[in-house]
Formats: structure tokens, C-alpha cells, sequence
């Protein structure tokens, strides 16, 4: 259920997007559904990961082979993140058990403002690790995720009718 109202407010509000971000076999970009916080709330985020055609990632719990996906944060002072959601993963098997993505997939995670927030604009960014196969190599990827900057929203104080 977390799932489908996080993708439904992605594609409801307006998406703030990082610059995509290349490195082993695969395409990284931080994006937010929406350009703006607000102290004590929650900002919706995901990362938009695509393999090339042929090379395949991991999941977080990758099986006998491969290795997890990971998402290292760099939040300003009192901001936290979720644990990221996954998409389901594909099951593999040659001669081991594995589990993980080809394409495109988004991982969704949910960032928690401090309700003590005064900044007027924060940037968040972090790293995104990973392994990428193909039939014949395994290749590690690392990816800075790009600074996002909010602006912080200032409501109105009166209530108007």
C-alpha cells in the first residue's frame, strides 16, 4: 500500500530532478515529488536507476550471487530517510540463485523533515552503489548522486475563505 501512495504522489506533483549520473553499466538519477519542505512533514524521493541493454543489477538481498544495492544518504543535520522501497525483483537461476533488475527501476524512499527546520533552502544528495553483470563480467558501480536543493514552503498564517 506505501508503495502505491508514494507512486501516486510522485505522479501528481512536480518532480524535482537531479542530473543523471553514469558510472558501471548503469544510469543513476535523484528525483523528488516536489521542490519544496516543510518543518515536521515528509518529502517523497526515488532513485530512477536504468542497466544497460544486457547487464542486469541486484537486489537488496541479492541471493547466492551478486551484491545488494545500496544507498548511502548525506541529509542535512536532523533530516532522516526510510528504509528504501524496492520493486518486486526478477529470480534468476544458472548455476546459483539470484535476485535483481534489468531495465529501468525507481526506488522509492520516504525523507523525514525535523520539525526544528529553519533553513530557508537544503540540499540533499548521497551515493548509490552497485554491481552490474552481463553473461561474461561483473562490473561495481558508484554513482554520486547530484545535489537537490528545496526551498523551504512558508504557509500563510491566516485562514483564507
Amino acid at each position: 500500500m506505501k508503495l502505491v501512495v508514494c507512486t501516486a504522489l510522485m505522479a501528481a506533483s512536480p518532480l524535482l530532478m537531479a542530473e543523471i549520473a553514469s558510472n558501471g553499466h548503469a544510469t543513476a538519477q535523484l528525483v523528488a515529488a516536489s521542490t519544496t519542505f516543510q518543518p515536521g512533514a515528509t518529502v517523497q524521493a526515488a532513485l530512477r536507476m536504468s542497466y544497460e541493454p544486457g547487464w542486469h543489477g541486484y537486489w537488496i538481498n541479492p541471493g547466492e550471487t551478486g551484491m545488494k544495492t545500496e544507498i548511502i544518504w548525506q541529509l542535512p543535520a536532523g533530516w532522516s530517510a526510510d528504509e528504501p522501497l524496492f520493486p518486486v525483483p526478477h529470480r534468476r537461476q544458472d548455476q546459483l540463485v539470484s535476485y535483481g533488475y534489468e531495465g529501468e527501476i525507481w526506488i522509492l524512499v520516504t525523507l523525514h523533515v525535523p520539525a526544528s527546520e529553519t533553513a530557508e533552502q537544503v540540499t540533499l544528495q548521497g551515493q548509490l552503489k552497485w554491481l552490474a553483470c552481463n553473461e561474461k563480467s561483473c562490473v561495481p558501480g558508484k554513482a554520486e548522486l547530484k545535489p537537490v536543493s528545496y526551498t523551504h514552503l512558508t504557509l500563510p498564517t491566516k485562514r483564507i475563505v
